[in-house]
Protein backbone atom coordinates (compact mmCIF):
# COMPACT_ATOMS: atom_id res chain seq x y z
CA UNK A 1 0.00 0.00 0.00
CA UNK A 2 2.86 2.38 0.74
CA UNK A 3 4.27 1.80 -2.75
CA UNK A 4 0.93 2.64 -4.35
CA UNK A 5 0.62 5.83 -2.30
CA UNK A 6 4.15 6.89 -3.29
CA UNK A 7 3.40 6.17 -6.94
CA UNK A 8 0.25 8.30 -6.78
CA UNK A 9 2.27 11.13 -5.24
CA UNK A 10 4.82 10.90 -8.05
CA UNK A 11 2.12 10.92 -10.73
CA UNK A 12 0.41 13.91 -9.10
CA UNK A 13 3.72 15.78 -8.94
CA UNK A 14 4.43 15.11 -12.61
CA UNK A 15 0.94 16.31 -13.55
CA UNK A 16 1.32 19.45 -11.43
CA UNK A 17 4.89 20.47 -12.26
CA UNK A 18 5.84 18.49 -15.37
CA UNK A 19 8.81 16.20 -15.79
CA UNK A 20 11.25 19.02 -14.99
CA UNK A 21 9.91 19.07 -11.46
CA UNK A 22 10.35 22.80 -10.90
CA UNK A 23 7.26 25.00 -10.70
CA UNK A 24 7.52 28.21 -12.74
CA UNK A 25 5.33 30.17 -10.30
CA UNK A 26 7.70 30.06 -7.32
CA UNK A 27 10.73 32.36 -7.78
CA UNK A 28 14.19 31.02 -7.13
CA UNK A 29 15.63 31.63 -3.67
CA UNK A 30 17.76 34.77 -3.31
CA UNK A 31 20.73 32.78 -2.06
CA UNK A 32 20.65 30.66 -5.23
CA UNK A 33 20.64 33.64 -7.59
CA UNK A 34 24.02 34.58 -9.00
CA UNK A 35 25.38 37.60 -7.20
CA UNK A 36 27.76 39.67 -9.28
CA UNK A 37 28.68 42.08 -6.50
CA UNK A 38 32.15 41.46 -5.17
CA UNK A 39 32.60 42.61 -1.59
CA UNK A 40 35.96 44.02 -0.65
CA UNK A 41 37.92 42.11 1.94
CA UNK A 42 38.11 43.67 5.40
CA UNK A 43 41.24 45.65 6.27
CA UNK A 44 44.06 43.58 7.69
CA UNK A 45 42.99 40.32 6.05
CA UNK A 46 45.83 40.37 3.51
Amino acid sequence: MAVAAYALLLVAAIKAFGKGGKPAVIPEAKWRRPNEKIRPSPPGSD
